[in-house]
């Protein structure tokens, strides 16, 4: 049908707040979760955790162009396929959700406010909270806002999880804490597993010991230093062997120095307080002017193949990265 009115049309819809197939689901992983608290019901808590998070997961499976899995039932790797919910746009809906709501946060902080690093949905940084409260009435914190409400009943979106008097930022998403207050460290080691680690009376490490470890890893690592750390058996070894699944050794490589997303300014030294008495290089960042220097900067940080310890080191890279021309022409 063709129809021409000469005026604006326009197309209203009677839903108010469209289709949500996954607020039922969100909502109860939500109750089933403050019923079990992780405080009281560590693996409770974590079970319905990774309910949720497998919620995303199918919604996200399959989507990369090269997403092989190992398939037990024929002993090869195949692609992995999608599953029935999956789709791009939900998938990058959602984790671009969260990432948008961190940014405006990271926007509207002071000047004056240092940020050490922030994650997908969280952010480690000097604000107090009238700074952070202030940080939290744009738009899409607002938006961000409503959306837990329905879920868990609370706008808020934000809260202190620990304050330490200082911090030990290392690479790739990882830090440890300096002087924490209420002695609970800030602590993130993705990189860095610890579970195989006993004291000397055979228990597990706490956090705090957790924290002393990581960094002490960090005043000693050295390029070319390989770290023991136990996994469990893959499942293509357990095919391969017609094995069991068990503990093995393994021996990585962990890259603590900074990777130079940002550009380092302002550098120093200075000792990390209740752990050495030696000055150790610090500094703050600036972005890059454009990602070609921060491509270049990469390029000789893989080559430096030293750690940044002193004002020298990092003097002797950045020398590097801002010399222009090839070898013949500088």
């Amino acid at each position: 049908m063709y129809f021409y009115s000469g005026q604006p049309m326009h197309f209203y819809s009677g839903v108010d707040n469209g289709v949500r197939p996954f607020l039922e689901i969100s909502q109860w992983v939500n109750q089933q979760r403050q019923k079990y608290t992780k405080k009281d019901h560590p693996f409770e808590n974590a079970f319905y955790k990774l309910i949720g998070n497998n919620i995303y997961g199918k919604v996200a499976q399959g989507l990369r162009a090269r997403s092989d899995r190992f398939d037990t039932r024929t002993g090869s790797s195949a692609r992995l396929e999608r599953s029935k919910i999956s789709d791009a746009y939900v998938a990058a809906y959602v984790t671009g959700l969260v990432r948008a709501t961190t940014s405006e946060i990271l926007y509207a902080l002071p000047d004056d406010v240092l940020v050490g690093n922030t994650i997908t949905d969280g952010i480690c940084c000097t604000a107090d909270e009238m700074q952070i409260e202030a940080a939290t009435k744009g738009p899409q914190c607002q938006f961000f806002a409503e959306l837990r409400q329905l879920i868990t009943g609370n706008r808020k979106i934000i809260e202190n999880k620990a304050t330490s008097r200082g911090m030990v930022f290392m690479r790739t998403r990882m830090h440890g804490s300096l002087n924490p207050e209420g002695g609970k460290p800030i602590l993130a080691k993705v990189n860095m597993p610890m579970g195989h680690l006993r004291t000397p009376e055979g228990e597990a490490l706490s956090d705090e010991e957790k924290n002393k470890e990581l960094i002490r890893e960090f005043l000693e690592r050295q390029w070319d230093k390989a770290r023991e750390s136990e996994s469990l058996t893959t499942a293509k070894k357990i095919w391969d062997k017609e094995g069991d699944l068990l503990t093995e050794e393994k021996r990585s490589y962990v890259g603590m120095d900074y990777d130079l997303k940002r550009r380092p300014t302002n550098p120093t030294e200075r000792p990390i307080e209740g752990y050495s008495t030696v000055p150790h290089l610090a500094f703050e960042t600036r972005a890059w002017r454009t990602y070609d220097e921060y491509a270049k900067a990469r390029k000789a940080l893989d080559k430096f193949k030293e750690p940044l310890k002193l004002l020298g080191d990092l003097e002797a890279l950045l020398q590097d990265i801002d010399t222009y021309g090839d070898k013949k022409k500088r």
